[in-house]
């Protein structure tokens, strides 16, 4: 009896020797080096930056308004004309006194030449001219302001005089959008703000497939933005006119990396790790790894794992590290 007992519990032992050393299978994958792009894109109107105020130089009637909204204007085009009847009563005054003085000069030069009149009466007769002449110029000057010409080209998105309105100086009369400041207003994710530094691999598209040169994109300061979010300006360096339009700034790049399947990955607190299958017999090894970008069909692995490696591709959990295994599996 006590030899059958002996023999039982030899044989029980054996068994489970025999199922602890049996490898269980898992399914591996062959970790290689492919192709992956990172690609981003936002929409926005490629539109004028920057808007310019037309204001009234001087008080006054508005005479005539010579634009519209929406109409194209080139830098020296006539704007608007802003009368100033107290102004233009003075420079008729002085345009006839200049004249009267010119006369009387002309007669003391005639008398000095006849010896009929002194030096001084002519001298002073030329100054009395050359004030009179002084003050005209400047009347002359501010009533010209009273015709506005564009200072800038582009279009006038906002007429606010009226014709017969009185205006005083200063006042706001027109806005122009300008068409040396183009580009594109965008509020992004702050993120992905570090992307728009890479001119090199941005593309601004409008709607009309037109392919539009980047010369700068700026940070800037803007109210109302978003926790999380940055507002930013992309200026254009051409003008391929119709604008405003609609845009679509596209981020593009292409670059060899390392990926992983997302069932290869485990993550405990801030480590994240694979189950290497490595050596002959195959064992497991726990090998922690950096990931990077987040793919549709898998995970950038930037350090911890090389070309060639294989890998667990479901469940890493399932086998503890040093575990004998039978791999099975094929390349990505």
């Amino acid at each position: 009896m006590a030899g059958c007992v002996l023999w039982s519990a030899c044989q029980q032992t054996t068994d489970d020797t025999e199922a602890a050393d049996e490898a269980p299978d898992v399914a591996v994958v062959t970790v290689s080096e492919e192709t992956i792009e990172t690609r981003r894109e936002w929409t926005g109107i490629v539109q004028s930056l920057r808007t310019h105020v037309v204001t009234a130089r001087e008080g006054g009637e508005v005479a005539e308004v010579v634009v519209r909204d929406g109409d194209t204007v080139a830098a020296d085009d006539l704007l608007v004309r802003v009368r100033q009847p107290e102004l233009e009563a003075r420079v008729m005054i002085l345009r006839e006194r200049r004249m009267l003085l010119e006369a009387e000069l002309s007669g003391w030069e005639e008398l000095a030449q006849a010896d009929a009149a002194g030096p001084a009466e002519v001298e002073q007769a030329r100054l009395r001219l050359m004030e009179v002449e002084e003050s005209l110029g400047e009347a002359e000057a501010r009533l010209e302001g009273g015709a506005l010409r564009a200072p800038v080209s582009g279009l006038v998105t906002r007429v606010i005089a009226a014709t017969g309105a009185q205006v005083s100086a200063g006042v706001p009369l027109m806005e122009i959008r300008r068409d040396d400041a183009l580009g594109m207003r965008l509020i992004v994710p702050a993120r992905e703000r570090p992307y728009l530094d890479r001119s090199d691999r941005l593309r601004l598209m409008d709607s009309r497939e037109h392919s539009w040169s980047i010369a700068r994109v700026v940070s800037v300061e803007e109210a109302e933005v978003p926790n999380g979010f940055v507002s930013v300006e992309v200026w254009v360096e051409d003008d391929l006119g119709d604008w405003p339009i609609e845009g679509e700034l596209l981020y593009s790049e292409e670059r060899a990396a390392l990926v992983a399947p997302w069932t290869a990955v485990a993550r405990d607190d801030d480590r994240n790790w694979v189950a290497l299958v490595s050596g002959d017999p195959p064992v497991i090894e726990r090998r922690e790894v950096r990931l990077g970008a987040g793919l549709s069909h898998g995970v950038e692995v930037v350090d911890g794992l090389e070309a060639g490696d294989r890998i667990m591709r479901f469940e890493p959990r399932s086998q503890p590290e040093g575990r004998r295994v039978a791999a099975h599996g094929e390349a990505r």
